[in-house]
């Protein structure tokens, strides 16, 4: 495996899921009623 690779491949995923994320909010498409956090620990 190729890590570095596999980082920008992680890197490029997470900026365009951040950017979805971000319209959404903007939007108004927010969850209200969350039934669970998003982090457990």
């Amino acid at each position: 495996m190729n890590v570095e690779q596999q980082v920008e491949y992680w890197r490029t995923g997470s900026e365009e899921d951040w950017e979805v994320a971000v319209g959404l909010v903007q939007g108004g498409k927010i969850r209200k009623n969350a039934s669970r956090p998003m982090c457990a620990g």
